[in-house]
């Protein structure tokens, strides 16, 4: 289970940050990877491993709200209820004092506005340290890259029509971390293979 997102701030017209826009979903990540490692029988060998991965959305969330302020918005937003002192730029942008708005949910997996699955891409590199006839760990730095939007296509474009006052555009998630695991083989591992064979 993978926890994602994305917070964006929201900077009023002296640049100051006057709110948030935060998006965040849970997955279930299943990837399919293939794994290569270096040759020799030492107790320590470096592996890498690269492969398509399958995220499976479980929940998802995307909340805005800010404090009262001077904003700008692009051309063709829908300015928020309230919204006085309006001021439109030759580029069709807009200027306009805004009252606060609390937490409010722009888009969630119960609304549909999420995509129930996308492919990504992952890939690792590390170290298979062997510690017994039977075991190994395995220390790696992880990656993930999504290759898509998690949102749905309507979600963007509703948006896009909306009261939002930041980006607008795709976007996509790359996270990266370290990973332990400890394993178990049938047989024995490499280093150990060889171990108490007699040499005439």
């Amino acid at each position: 289970m993978a926890k994602q997102g994305q917070i964006y701030d929201i900077i009023n017209t002296a640049d100051q940050i006057v709110g948030q826009r935060n998006i965040q979903y849970e997955c279930l990540q299943i990837p399919l990877l293939m794994r290569f490692m270096s040759k020799g029988n030492a107790g320590v060998r470096g592996n890498f491993n690269l492969g398509p991965q399958l995220s499976i959305l479980t929940r998802a969330s995307e909340i805005i709200q800010y404090s009262a302020s001077t904003q700008t918005f692009p051309k063709g937003a829908t300015l928020p209820a309230g919204a006085d002192n309006v001021v439109v730029h030759p580029d069709g942008s807009a200027t306009a004092s805004v009252p606060p708005q609390s937490a409010k949910e722009l888009a969630g997996k119960e609304a549909e506005s999420f995509k129930n699955a996308e492919f990504q891409i992952a890939a690792a590199f590390g170290m298979d340290i062997d510690l017994a006839r039977h075991f190994y760990l395995t220390v790696q730095a992880r990656g993930n890259y999504s290759i898509t939007d998690m949102r749905n296509a309507d979600a963007i474009e509703a948006l896009k029509q909306g009261n939002s006052s930041d980006v607008f555009g795709k976007r996509a998630n790359m996270t990266v971390g370290i990973q332990t695991g400890l394993h178990y083989v049938f047989g024995s591992t490499r280093s150990f293979k060889y171990k108490g064979a007699k040499t005439r």
